[in-house]
């Protein structure tokens, strides 16, 4: 498994349609700030503006264009800037909306109406990675993004066709579609252009890679600074240089947050003894493990494990 690939997996991504919509001027809505989510909009038909919330500027959208909120932030849809929005509650009553078919809001049919496709990618939102935290407020990817993106295109008029379609099986693939226009976002983002995707740069870097790769891969291994530049043919100096410029930490910072998300895993998803799972991620002693764990996770690995059982008993 490829490394993005690897922490895509760990985080749990999991894909939701929300709702097509149908909304035909004037019209605003609020969107309200949930939780652990990246939330987007895809436009199949006409144009709408974007406010996030804590952002300066509103961002315009038209056809075959996609923004992704990925801390979930509250954020207004409009067909005009100037326009007061009503609550996403309030146009869900107003509009009748029972969950099936369109979301119809607005002041008539109109040839200017704007028709999203909205869903969100739900994440585990106890894991920790500087990929997560390095995803700015939100990510536009236009409908001309070009031809190094024709998969992120052909998922999106994907999606636009089954959400107009409604047949058998559609929710079920919509949800599916959802899990890789995220994929694809994140591929699309230029961190060359934007710094603050440094970690994202890291990731795809080739040089840093097979770093990454090893880590990964054998998180129970004894790593050490000089291996780990080994596994990146580079100087110990200058590979601790770039991976810290690249991806916001240190070699051994990164490998201690990846080992103690790996073990977070395997306590919540497995019955291993603690001395096991404190094995498979470099440790030999228990009570290091124990150590290193509550000061990354913040709890004890034996008090999360009893707290999920005592969850999922109910």
């Amino acid at each position: 498994m490829d490394v993005l690939s690897d922490i895509l997996d760990l985080i749990s991504l999991r894909g939701s349609l929300y709702f097509r919509t149908h909304f035909s001027p004037p019209w605003a809505v609020q969107v309200p700030a949930f939780g652990q989510v990246a939330r987007f909009h895809f436009v199949t038909r006409g144009e709408c503006w974007v406010e996030v919330q804590g952002q300066d500027s509103s961002l315009q959208l038209g056809p075959g264009d996609l923004v992704v909120i990925p801390r979930g932030a509250a954020h207004v849809l409009k067909d005009n800037p100037a326009r007061t929005p009503a609550t996403l509650d309030d146009v869900i009553e107003k509009s009748g909306f029972r969950g099936e078919g369109a979301l119809v809001y607005g002041g008539g049919e109109g040839s200017a109406a704007c028709k999203l496709v909205c869903g969100h990618f739900a994440f585990d939102a106890a894991v920790q990675h500087p990929l997560l935290d390095a995803l700015p407020a939100y990510l536009h990817i236009p409908a001309a993004v070009g031809v190094d993106y024709t998969w992120l295109e052909s998922a999106l008029r994907f999606v636009a066709h089954e959400a107009e379609g409604g047949q058998p099986g559609s929710e079920a693939i919509l949800r599916r579609l959802a899990e890789i226009i995220f994929v694809q976002t994140l591929r699309s983002l230029d961190a060359e252009k934007n710094p603050a995707l440094r970690a994202i740069s890291g990731i795809t870097d080739r040089r840093l890679s097979g770093a990454l790769k090893a880590i990964h891969s054998q998180p129970g291994e004894n790593w050490s600074l000089e291996s780990l530049a080994s596994e990146a043919a580079m100087s110990r100096t200058r590979f601790a240089v770039r991976f810290r410029e690249t991806i916001g930490m240190t070699p051994m910072e990164y490998l201690t947050l990846w080992r103690m998300q790996v073990a977070r895993q395997l306590i919540l998803q497995s019955t291993l003894p603690m001395i096991e799972v404190a094995s498979r991620v470099g440790y030999t002693s228990e009570s290091a493990f124990n150590r290193a764990f509550h000061r990354q996770v913040g709890k004890p690995p034996g008090s999360l494990r009893r707290e999920s059982r005592r969850l999922a008993s109910g």
